[in-house]
């Protein structure tokens, strides 16, 4: 997605916490009731993703609003439910588990501007969506209107890419196991942990909240490279 309007309240967010208390480095995540990462500081993403998204999706219900839980002992990673449907995560590499709570006032007083910026996030991811949908179907209707040229029957048939002509529903990614264990960029990482053979390029855009045209480059990308199958249900 090319704009999220998230950075900015997490920009906000992050001047007041230093002003509280200039002695942490706090990295921030944002968090939705389905476990989907809205937001995450790219240190914390590459470190805690995979166990932040895990606790959310076991815990969330069992957290009241406006309540927090630190986990793990020794470390200063807290989970504030800020609205019904908000997960703020706060980590500090330094200082004390008190030093988290310090923030509790602080983060209420951005929940409305989290919800708006969230609200914001759906809006373009929609519009992107039709956006991108009004392309391919130009795209598939140019592919159906070209005239049928006079086959060699010395030379392979050429036919179009199953990403470029298919609806997104009908797509199956499914991603080579050897290469699940593999660094990806953020973006990349969330839409491929899906990619199954289960979940169609539809399926993977809602999960992720990206665009479907984000996920269908992305999974086109490595399709090229040979990682990926693309497995085609009607």
């Amino acid at each position: 997605m090319s704009y999220n309007p998230l950075k900015e309240v997490v920009s906000e967010l992050k001047g007041k916490m230093k002003a509280l208390l200039p002695q942490l480095e706090t990295q921030i995540a944002i968090i939705d009731d389905l476990a989907d990462i809205k937001y995450i500081d790219p240190e914390l993403e590459q470190d805690r993703a995979e166990y932040i998204k895990d606790y959310v999706e076991t815990n969330f219900s069992l957290i009241e609003i406006n309540q927090y839980s630190i986990p793990l002992s020794g470390i200063l990673l807290g989970f504030f439910k800020i609205s019904k449907k908000v997960m703020l995560v706060l980590y500090s590499p330094t200082g004390k588990s008190g030093n988290l709570l310090a923030y509790r006032g602080l983060l209420n007083t951005f929940t409305g501007n989290i919800d708006e910026a969230l609200n914001k996030l759906q809006e373009i991811y929609e519009l992107e969506t039709i956006a991108y949908d009004i392309i391919r179907l130009k795209k598939v209707k140019a592919v159906e209107t070209v005239p049928a040229l006079a086959v060699n029957s010395n030379e392979p048939a050429i036919t179009p890419s199953p990403l470029e002509t298919l609806s997104p529903a009908e797509i199956y990614p499914l991603l080579d196991p050897k290469y699940s264990k593999k660094k990806f960029a953020f973006n990349e990482g969330l839409c491929l942990q899906y990619a199954d053979g289960k979940n169609s390029l539809e399926d993977i855009s809602e999960k992720c909240n990206f665009p479907v045209a984000e996920v269908r480059d992305i999974i086109d990308k490595y399709e090229k490279k040979g990682w990926i199958e693309i497995i085609h249900k009607k």
